[in-house]
Formats: structure tokens, sequence, C-alpha cells
């Protein structure tokens, strides 16, 4: 009886826990526009190219701010106490006044008169950098939807 008991109560919980988790599965209907935008959201890999382009992007600001000028500015302030002056056998000691500060300014500016084309070829290598960029992420883009709508299908 026991083991009759324990057999029924268990394909009774089976049953129950079936029949409940069938009428707490949700149907989500797609159609396939709405498949490929919702694999445009969540792709990891199209995400990753997203930051490719996005760095290239950057890439390619820098390249061409290689021909801008460049202008640096310094200052610098220094302060010298009194100075101690000896014999070469350190004695006869005497203290010397010296002027406590000073400072210095300092602008340079610079601009690249020739560079033998690698400023301009550096900006070409990075145009063509942010075109690939943007091809490979409409390539991964186009491979996620062909294999989605294999599945699909």
């Amino acid at each position: 009886m026991n083991r009759k008991f324990r057999l029924i109560c268990s394909l009774l919980c089976v049953v129950c826990s079936s029949y409940s988790v069938s009428f707490s599965a949700e149907i989500l209907k797609l159609n396939v526009e709405s498949l490929f935008e919702l694999a445009e959201q969540r792709s990891s890999a199209i995400r990753v190219m997203d930051y490719r382009i996005e760095e290239s992007q950057t890439a390619y600001k820098a390249a061409r701010s290689e021909r801008l000028p460049e202008l640096s500015a310094g200052v610098s302030v220094a302060y010298l106490g009194n100075g101690y002056i000896t014999d070469r056998d350190f004695s006869n000691g005497t203290s010397v006044s010296i002027p406590h500060y000073g400072n210095n300014i300092a602008i340079e500016a610079s601009q690249v008169v020739y560079s033998g084309g690698a400023i301009t070829n550096g900006i070409k290598a990075a145009y063509i950098g942010r075109k690939m960029a943007t091809i490979n992420r409409e390539r991964t883009s186009n491979d996620i939807r062909f294999a989605l709508l294999g599945y699909y299908i």
C-alpha cells in the first residue's frame, strides 16, 4: 500500500506540474521583420561591431587632427634659498643673498609643413578602416538574419 501510494502521488505531482507549466507559458508570435529587429537589439556580435565602428570614427577624427597646428604652453615658478659659500677645506663659510623667486613662461606653436604623405595616407587608411567597420557590421547583421530566417523557415 505504501508503495502504491507513493507511485500515485508522484504521478499526480508530475501531471499537475506539467499541466500548470503549460498554462503559464506565453505564446509569442513573431513575423520576420520583428524577429530581425529583436535580433538587432539583442545580438552581442552586432554590439561589438557597433563598438568597432565608434572606434574607427574616433581614429578617423584623430588622423584628421594631425593636419591641425599644435600649440603648447608651459609655466614654471621657482624659489631659491640663500647660498652658502665655503673654502675648499669647508672653513670660513659665508652666507650670500640670492634672488629668491624665478619664473619661466613658454609658448610653442608648430605646424607640419611636409611629412612625405604620411598624414594624408594616415587619413585615407583611417577612412578605409571606418568603411570596413561599417561593411563588417552589415555583413554580421546579414549573417545573423540569414541564420534566423533559416531557423524561422
